[in-house]
């Protein structure tokens, strides 16, 4: 899928777009989480696209990214804190040290992937 976008901010590879909808409603577009339904929706994307603020950029993603997102936003974390909970109880840590092991895990988890492109998104310029 494809539509229009305009730079509001890039920091690094860190590029802030405002979605140009002609004619898509949240529901069609598929581009935020849960399909916020807004009169404006703007997403957050990591990118190597040589763009400035107020640049029109072509956005591209795939249908499919909405199952690996679930994945990796919801239930591979789920998976990890189980994992890390389990190894550090089998360990003889205590339980108390064990939760916050776990929780420390997935803070870690989400800081590495916060910087990685897991949503699929490409952008060029128009």
């Amino acid at each position: 899928n494809r539509v229009k976008g305009k730079v509001i901010k890039k920091d690094g590879r860190r590029v802030e777009l405002e979605i140009i909808r002609s004619g898509l409603t949240c529901s069609t577009c598929g581009l935020c989480l849960f399909g916020r339904k807004r009169p404006s929706c703007s997403i957050t994307v990591s990118s190597d696209a040589d763009v400035a603020s107020g640049d029109i950029v072509e956005i591209d993603y795939s249908e499919g990214r909405g199952i690996w997102m679930a994945f990796l936003m919801f239930l591979f974390p789920a998976v990890l804190f189980l994992i890390i909970l389990s190894a550090s109880l089998m360990l003889n840590v205590n339980e108390a040290a064990s939760l916050l092991f776990s929780a420390a895990g997935i803070v870690v988890y989400f800081f590495i992937i916060k910087e990685k492109n897991i949503y699929g998104i490409k952008i060029k310029k128009k």
